[in-house]
């Protein structure tokens, strides 16, 4: 029997963090009355993050936990988590416990209420410092600009799905996963709940700057076309100054024979027109790789190993 909420929570090198974050959540889920299962999605850990989880399914019966074959990145397997979960409703948040488990009750009674979607909304992360902060609002502003639906901000992958919702992300079959911006784009009714998140329990952040910028660029990329739009409204503009700038030239030939031409404005034009040519192809690069990962047709996470419930190969 399938149980009433599944709890999905990717971990990679959390062995400081999951048996924290399952105590907490059976105190939580166990105070709510709720039938319910704990699924791990160990994300290619290279400490003792499995060695941790087999030892929680051994001892609770609630305790699912599935190892990818490698590091897959946080949305494959959060995608793999929403893939296994049975429950009618799905609950994902990380494992760092920078999202509370007591916040999962506001999120129940959202869903109780009839949304299908609740999301949550961090008011504040403590510790977070100035940089960070102003880069996540810049992020959210560029993606927004660009997206053709609208992403809250400061919205967290902390969210309860419906069935309905989970049922419908799981039939989507692009490998480019941006979770933050399909939640919203398959629509139903949604509701939001507003926390504070802690600093991490344990362990240092997974996220670096750099993946922060990849994550950023894929969000951009997979929710829009504007960037390739505004390469040709770009283009449009500079065709439009050369024109202008052309029937300079001409007129200035015309009724000033003695006018040199100028070097400077030559090479100007140059670097600009190259500059921004080089920047679009770049643009439409990127468009491409994201094309040829998808015609390729690998999955896009291989499970290696399940434990606490029927074993499956791949996804």
């Amino acid at each position: 029997m399938s149980p009433e909420v599944s709890i999905v929570i990717p971990a990679h090198n959390e062995e400081g963090c999951v048996e924290e974050i399952h105590r907490r959540l059976v105190q939580v889920l166990e105070q709510q009355g709720v039938s319910y299962e704990i699924l791990f999605v160990d994300d290619g850990s290279s400490d003792r993050t499995f060695e941790i989880l087999h030892i929680l399914a051994a001892h609770d019966s609630h305790v699912r936990a599935i190892r990818l074959s490698r590091n897959f990145g946080h949305q494959a397997a959060l995608s793999a988590g929403l893939a296994e979960a049975r429950g009618r409703a799905v609950i994902s948040m990380d494992c760092d416990l920078q999202h509370p488990p007591e916040v999962i009750p506001e999120l129940l009674s959202g869903w109780r209420q009839g949304a299908e979607v609740v999301i949550t909304v961090r008011e504040e992360t403590v510790g977070a410092g100035a940089g960070k902060r102003w880069t996540s609002g810049l992020f959210y502003r560029f993606v927004n600009a660009l997206s053709p639906v609208p992403i809250t901000t400061a919205a967290a992958d902390f969210r309860l799905l419906d069935r309905k919702a989970v049922n419908a992300l799981n039939a989507m079959p692009e490998r480019t996963r941006f979770l933050r911006g399909l939640v919203p784009w398959i629509g139903f009714r949604q509701d939001e709940v507003r926390f504070r998140a802690p600093e991490r329990f344990a362990g240092e952040t997974q996220f670096s700057y750099r993946r922060m910028l990849s994550f950023a660029l894929n969000g951009v990329l997979s929710l829009s076309a504007m960037p390739l739009r505004l390469a040709t409204l770009v283009g449009a503009g500079i065709f439009s100054l050369g024109l202008v700038y052309g029937v300079y030239v001409v007129l200035t030939a015309l009724f000033n024979p003695a006018s040199q031409p100028g070097w400077a404005s030559i090479i100007l034009a140059i670097l600009l027109v190259g500059g921004v040519q080089i920047f679009f192809m770049g643009v439409i690069g990127e468009y491409l790789a994201r094309v040829f990962d998808e015609v390729k047709g690998r999955p896009l996470y291989i499970i290696a190993e399940s434990i606490g419930g029927e074993e499956r190969e791949e996804r």
